[in-house]
């Protein structure tokens, strides 16, 4: 009986341990855009990555206006993320101004901020499902009748991608220029690349990638 007792009470003491560290968290916490970090600049075949400097400093220079110039990239205060709850975050976008607000999940070391609507789009996630790293929680592909055929149909729930180092976060930022047989396609996004899915690509494509991250305190 006595043993029980005294077992009864540590696990009350325990309880009340774990109570007071999650209370003891202040919300709201404010994180703002401070600087770029971890540039690196990357270029695929079908064939792999081209690593001869000669010839990874041309295309470089050759399609470097499709990249973002993070050398006069004002970045500092330029994003904001208020937790206003642990599973809670009100996003200020860049340059816009507009704010939103997101929940919040924690996956294998993997922050989502997902927008708590649902988006459709009349396109594929071809590209993003080959070659990038994170994808939304919530996303459906489906085809639907239209006036000149099927027309591919994309319901998803938007996220952002994040990583809590300490007391920083770090917001993963993906440049790509794809260059195919019928032409190119260039973006700037919140994601990484996937370094095995160059074998996704065509016989003649050529895809530059450049990450960075933008750390925020």
């Amino acid at each position: 009986m006595i043993k029980n007792q005294i077992l009864l009470t540590i696990i009350s003491i325990m309880f009340l341990v774990i109570s007071c560290d999650k209370s003891s968290i202040n919300y709201p916490i404010t994180y703002t855009s401070h600087s770029i970090t971890g540039v690196s600049i990357n270029i695929f075949t079908k064939s792999g990555e081209i690593v001869t400097p000669s010839i990874k400093n041309e295309l470089i220079k050759k399609y470097e206006n499709y990249l973002t110039d993070l050398d006069i990239m004002e970045i500092e205060g330029k994003l904001i993320v208020t937790y206003l709850s642990s599973g809670t975050i009100e996003l200020v976008k860049f340059y816009s101004g507009d704010s939103e607000i997101r929940t919040v999940h924690e996956i294998a070391g993997l922050t989502y901020w997902e927008k708590t609507e649902t988006d459709q789009i009349s396109s594929s996630l071809d590209f993003n499902n080959k070659h990038l790293s994170y994808h939304p929680l919530f996303f459906e592909e489906s085809f639907i009748s239209g006036a000149t055929g099927f027309i591919q149909v994309t319901k998803l729930k938007e996220c952002y991608y994040a990583k809590k180092i300490d007391n920083k976060i770090l917001i993963p930022m993906l440049d790509y220029f794809h260059k195919t047989n019928y032409g190119y396609s260039s973006a700037s996004i919140n994601n990484a690349f996937n370094t095995e899915s160059f074998s996704n690509l065509g016989v003649n494509d050529t895809l530059i990638v450049q990450e960075y991250y933008i750390e925020m305190k």
